[in-house]
């Protein structure tokens, strides 16, 4: 397994799987500083003053969000994708009040780009399956969420947490990105602002671009 420590302590965790091969994608570098101020900036946010400074963000809240159940097969099958678009993967749960305040962010920046770029906001929750119409769905609702929300029905919870990277013990709020058109395998386990979310998503998709 190959660590990026450059990239806020990103990730490349498939060996099939390489961040970005293309040498173009190191003039980006300088870009992606933007959002690594410090080691304290990439750890996961906990007290509510860290929590404050994330819900400054606005988004258009979707009429009729949805959520759908998956296998973990599935999953693994939409992770393998190739389809050109660069996919924000953020794993929540409903109990988890970092990655609940994040969510305006990652609804802003999506909003904000996905007219112009090939880009997908998807939510994976970490939930029992059991509470998924109880529970997980009418928060969904209720967030007014535009992103594409999955259930994952899984027993063993390990089971992802191994795929996604074999350093992973669940802490959240964590993110994947990926774009296989590009090679782009990108996790890091942290909450996010607007301003840090846009300083690696934008490199990413600034380099499709110009591929």
């Amino acid at each position: 397994m190959q660590h990026i420590n450059t990239f806020c302590e990103a990730k490349s965790i498939k060996n099939q799987k390489p961040k970005i091969k293309n040498h173009l994608f190191l003039l980006l570098l300088p870009l992606l500083f933007i959002g690594c101020k410090n080691d304290a900036d990439n750890t996961v946010t906990k007290n509510k003053s860290d929590v404050s400074t994330i819900q400054k963000c606005t988004f258009k809240a979707a009429v009729t969000p949805s959520l759908r159940k998956i296998r973990f097969d599935q999953f693994e099958d939409l992770l393998d994708i190739n389809n050109d678009i660069l996919y924000i993967y953020t794993f929540f749960s409903i109990d988890c009040q970092p990655c609940i305040a994040q969510m305006a962010c990652y609804e802003q920046v999506y909003q904000e780009l996905k007219t112009d770029n090939k880009v997908q906001l998807v939510y994976v929750n970490l939930d029992s399956s059991k509470d998924m119409q109880s529970k997980v769905l009418p928060f969904v609702r209720k967030k007014g969420l535009s992103g594409q929300v999955l259930s994952l029905d899984i027993a063993r919870r390990e089971m992802i947490y191994n795929f996604i990277d074999e350093d992973w013990r669940g802490q959240l709020p964590a993110t994947l990105f990926v774009d296989n058109s590009a090679e782009t395998w990108m996790f890091y386990e942290k909450a996010f602002n607007d301003d840090e979310l846009k300083a690696v998503v934008q490199p990413l998709l600034t380099f499709k671009n110009l591929m």
